[in-house]
């Protein structure tokens, strides 16, 4: 079963606004993974927008922490989908782990490395 074959979970979701994220679990087509992270990429890149991303960001790494993920990747979404620059995409995301790492204190990280893709 593919993850867009979960309307199940969807429908228990619900609607997931800009600035949060949600994980689902299982098995996921293809990808070999047991978690999926999904946050909401803004449209455009004004400041307030930023901001929410940055805020989405950070609210899946507490969601890894809390689920005691050890690898976690983030996409620079925006990059392809919205054609945000990918300097931009990576100016957002380094500053969204930078922040989550000085608010979280380092003997509750749980993720040893949080590579870009």
């Amino acid at each position: 079963m593919g993850i867009r074959d979960r309307s199940n979970t969807w429908k228990e979701i619900g609607i997931v606004e800009t600035g949060d994220a949600v994980i689902t679990c299982g098995e996921f087509g293809k990808l070999k993974c047991l978690h999926i992270i999904h946050i909401v990429w803004p449209i455009s890149g004004n400041a307030e927008k930023k901001e929410l991303l940055i805020t989405a960001i950070k609210k899946a790494l507490i969601l890894a922490g809390e689920y005691h993920l050890r690898n976690i990747a983030i996409p620079a979404g925006s990059n392809r989908i919205f054609s945000v620059p990918k300097e931009i995409c990576a100016e957002i995301i380094s500053k969204a782990i930078k922040d989550y790492i000085e608010a979280v204190s380092y003997t509750h990280l749980t993720l040893p490395t949080i590579p870009l893709v």
